[in-house]
């Protein structure tokens, strides 16, 4: 009987173990830095959160980008915007969709810093939204375009 309860005992020690080690590495590993969108790495990780919403809900974000709207934008939304070269002579729009209280406060085709949060939201579908919580004016970028994101 007492070899029965030390194999128990040390088998619910493991367990505890095991599970200890799990919620701090989940900790240690969890990423809650900023991501910063960059000319360079813009439409990768643009491409890589639209992917995978899920994936990035509640991360902060910061990135560098001229305001844009559309006709059927809220009035407290914008998108924090970069061309991106497809060609010599083609290129299209990207970018988050922000929404900002103070948005009507900023120009279309201001180049601005916008700091926030993604959260899933809706714009003719699910889609991740970054909810701005902080705008500084920018100066343009050296690099205005940015590139097509690299193939996997």
């Amino acid at each position: 009987m007492k070899i029965y309860n030390i194999k128990f005992k040390a088998i619910l020690l493991g367990i505890l173990i095991l599970v200890f080690i799990i919620l701090i590495s989940s900790l240690l590993f969890s990423s809650t830095e900023t991501i910063i969108m960059t000319s360079e790495n813009y439409t990768e990780i643009l491409k890589d959160i639209h992917d995978k919403p899920y994936d990035y809900e509640n991360r902060k974000i910061e990135m560098i980008g001229y305001v844009f709207r559309t006709t059927d934008f809220n009035k407290n939304q914008f998108v924090i915007a970069r061309d991106m070269l497809i060609n010599e002579s083609e290129s299209r729009i990207v970018g988050f969709l922000c929404e900002y209280e103070k948005a009507n406060e900023i120009e279309n085709n201001e180049w601005i810093k916008g700091e926030g949060k993604i959260y899933i939201g809706d714009y003719h579908g699910a889609m991740p939204i970054v909810k701005i919580n902080k705008v500084t004016q920018s100066e343009v970028p050296n690099q205005i375009w940015v590139y097509p994101p690299k193939a996997k």
